[in-house]
């Protein structure tokens, strides 16, 4: 594939360990190559992969959305998704800050398309490139779906020209909730919804929200190495891994004043649990509780390479730990 002018080679990661890596061997031409069934189709007027068929407008917004594993429509009847808005923005005071409730008095929609074009068309991913004008800016997106994952993107960069105007996306959903949550640094807060849509019914719990955010805000990153036969690194390798879903790590680092590693973790769901496991990639020699400061409060207990402990609800737990 080409990219920012480079040709470069999309490869799915897959079973990478956390906090960790894994090398894939890489094939020549000349080694063959291995035949792959492309489940993607993208054109100007639709994208589908085996998880949706998302229909487009002339103007670039989604017309219809299906969801082809729950077999419904997420989209509004009659209701258009991934509709660029342009909003008058002159709050009472402080220009750069406030944002007033009757901004929403004042809209234009952004509906002047002036490209739409099929820049990949699988079999790892399907990406369609959509420019708009408006006034004297541009804005571009990469509407991008996935073979193996069910989330969309929608990478837009705008060259913003205008002043005192705001310019949003609207994705009018077909579902019902009164309250939404939205995370803030470990942990969230509930908000009543009022006139915007929220997560899925089923609750953002069960849901993939959490990974797949983290996935997107901090995707793996790739070198390629030349094969070493004397090399003593494993073909794969964690330095780190939870044995569950509602306790984040997140954050790994250097101890400021001494040879020892800080881990800092939070649980995330409003979930208690008295035995927590941490498994690291080696064997520990020493590990105590500590605050935010890094000043050691108590032993950690331990046993090998695993740190265990207990969590409760929102609970923000910092480690220092020696190998």
């Amino acid at each position: 594939m080409e990219e920012d002018g480079e040709r470069k080679v999309l490869v799915e990661a897959q079973q990478v360990p956390s906090l960790g890596y894994r090398a894939y061997p890489v094939l020549t031409r000349e080694t063959g190559r291995i035949a792959t069934e492309n489940e993607i189709s993208v054109s100007p007027t639709c994208l589908e992969n085996r998880y949706y068929r998302i229909e487009l407008n002339e103007r670039g917004q989604i017309t219809a959305l299906l969801d082809k594993r729950h077999k419904r429509q997420v989209l509004q009847p009659g209701a258009a998704g991934n509709v660029l808005q342009a909003f008058e923005d002159k709050p009472m005071d402080f220009d750069a800050w406030d944002i007033e409730i009757y901004y929403q008095e004042k809209m234009r929609p952004v509906d002047q398309l002036v490209e739409a074009t099929v820049e990949e068309n699988g079999p790892l991913r399907g990406v369609l490139r959509l420019v708009w004008r408006f006034l004297d800016s541009q804005i571009v997106q990469r509407l991008t779906i996935y073979r193996s994952s069910p989330r969309i993107d929608f990478k837009t960069e705008a060259n913003w020209q205008e002043k005192q105007i705001l310019l949003k996306a609207a994705f009018p959903v077909a579902v019902r909730a009164t309250r939404a949550t939205y995370e803030i640094q470990f942990g969230n807060v509930e908000r009543p919804t009022h006139l915007q849509p929220a997560a899925p019914r089923r609750g953002w719990r069960e849901s993939a929200v959490m990974p797949e955010a983290y996935a997107l805000n901090y995707p793996p990153e790739a070198d390629l190495a030349r094969q070493n036969g004397s090399g003593a690194l494993r073909k794969r390798f964690s330095f780190a891994r939870l044995d569950s879903d509602h306790v984040i790590l997140e954050t790994v680092k250097k101890a400021e004043d001494e040879d020892a590693w800080i881990v800092r973790l939070y649980e995330a769901k409003q979930y208690r649990n008295p035995a927590i496991h941490l498994d690291f990639g080696r064997p520990i020699r020493k590990a105590a509780a500590c605050n935010l400061m890094e000043e050691e409060e108590r032993p950690a207990d331990f046993e090998g390479h695993r740190l265990i402990f207990s969590i409760n609800p929102y609970q923000i737990r910092t480690f220092k730990v020696w190998f």
